[in-house]
């Protein structure tokens, strides 16, 4: 559903983050994996990763913020800040 990306100064290297309408890597299914293996070879990357957000109607927050909803699907784990 959204994107988020952050860059890395000192390399140029970008964090991205897909905010996905799913409750875990497993619900997200092939569509989610197909995407990460054809980004994640581009050098243009620090790291990939998933926000897995199941938002309800009533909610209007972007990212679930629970340390389980978070997950990286390829590079470096360090989360840039």
């Amino acid at each position: 559903r959204y994107l988020k990306f952050d860059v890395e100064r000192a390399t140029g290297k970008v964090q991205l983050t897909l905010v996905w309408h799913a409750a875990s890597r497993e619900v997200a299914g092939s569509t989610l994996e197909s995407l990460v293996q054809r980004l994640a070879p581009m050098p243009l990357w620090h790291s990939i990763w998933a926000n897995f957000n199941p938002a309800a109607p009533s909610v209007s927050r972007i990212f679930a913020f629970e340390q389980e909803a978070w997950t990286c699907l390829s590079g470096q784990k360090k989360v840039l800040r």
